[in-house]
């Protein structure tokens, strides 16, 4: 049996984000674990930390937004894997389109009158 391994890493600095994928009946969930890396100061050796300080916060934060956006990617490549998979073209055309803008909103004489102010 293997160890579990992460599918991606997210890292600034000294702080990491694992993103890992756990297969459930409803699909893939992700899950997203941090923690700090430093160097035993008797060893020599890299360990990690899952407690962090002030300064940390910052970072974990920017970190945690990367992760968040590189689970949305795999979450939308796994979506179009399926529907491809599937063959059915048909759930795409049932998705709602997006709105058509609407042109204008004043009438064209009143816009040609704004347009004739402006340009004194």
């Amino acid at each position: 049996m293997t160890k579990p391994t992460p599918i991606d890493h997210i890292r600034f600095g000294a702080i990491n984000a694992a993103i890992w994928a756990n297969q459930t009946e409803n699909g893939t969930r992700y899950g997203i674990t941090f923690e700090r890396l430093y160097r035993d100061p008797d060893t020599g050796k890299w360990k990690s930390s899952q407690s962090f300080n002030r300064d940390d916060l910052l970072i974990i934060a920017k970190v945690a937004d990367q992760a968040h956006s590189r689970v949305y990617e795999l979450q939308t490549l796994e979506r179009n894997q399926s529907r491809d998979d599937s063959g059915d073209a048909a759930i795409a055309e049932t998705q709602p389109k997006p709105p058509v803008p609407r042109t204008g909103g004043a009438s064209a004489p009143m816009r040609a009158k704004a347009l004739a102010e402006v340009s004194r």
